[in-house]
Parts: structure tokens; sequence; C-alpha cells
């Protein structure tokens, strides 16, 4: 659950949304090891073909990029809001709740019976993600 109000949402036993599903520490993570990767292995491709120097060395430095791009892009990620609940920051500021469930796939029909008798408005799924703003 994730809302303006945390501690009106703790006081009604409510559980929040934690610091890591807020953050996009995880997509940063993926795509600061995607692009420092690639850009290593480039300027190793570079490198290695006008100075013919070892492979090791080579797999070494595009380790070593990939891990430097990942602990930047965790860095930078944690930075921004997670890129899945996003879209919702306007309606959150504005005072709604954002109810996030998540369910088994066989679980799924008798979740959606519930919530069907309930005053809230479906927003979209993310696989086994189901966000709805009440």
């Amino acid at each position: 659950m994730l809302g303006k109000d945390a501690a009106g949402l703790c006081s009604r036993q409510l559980q929040l949304l934690s610091p890591w599903a807020r953050r996009d520490l995880f997509h940063g993570i993926e795509k600061g090891g995607l692009t420092g990767g690639v850009v290593s292995l480039l300027l190793v491709l570079g490198v290695w073909l006008t100075l013919k120097e070892s492979g090791l060395a080579a797999v070494v430095f595009v380790a070593g990029g990939c891990a430097a791009g990942a602990v930047l892009g965790g860095i930078a990620g944690w930075s921004r809001e997670n890129v899945r609940i996003r879209r919702f920051h306007d309606d959150i500021e504005a005072g709604k709740i954002l109810l996030i469930v998540d369910v088994l796939k066989q679980n799924e029909a008798p979740v959606r019976r519930l919530l069907a008798h309930l005053p809230i408005q479906p927003a979209g799924e993310v696989r086994s993600l189901v966000p709805v703003i009440i």
C-alpha cells in the first residue's frame, strides 16, 4: 500500500510498500550493468583489434565495466521513484491510495471477486502485480 499519509495507513494496520519497492534500485542496476557492459565491450573491441591484448584482460575489463555500471545505475535508481508506480505519483500526491495486490495465478479469480465489491478502479497489471487506485 502506498499513500501520502503513511502514518495514517500504519495506524490502520495496513502494510506499506517497502523502500526497496518504492525506489527504482533494481531497474537502475539492470540498466547500468547492461550499459556499462556494452560500453566496456566496445572499448575492449577497439583496443583489442588495434593492440592485440590478451583475452583475459578483455574479460576482466568488461566485467569491471558491468560492475561499475551496475553500481552507478543502482545509485541513480535509488534516487528515482519505481518505474512501475511512477505513473501513479500525481494521484498519490492528491491523497489517493495505491493498493498493490500480489497474488499467485491460481488465486487471481477469488481476489478479483473480492475486489469487485469495493469502490475501487483497477489501474492495470504487471506480471503478478495488480495495482489499484482507491
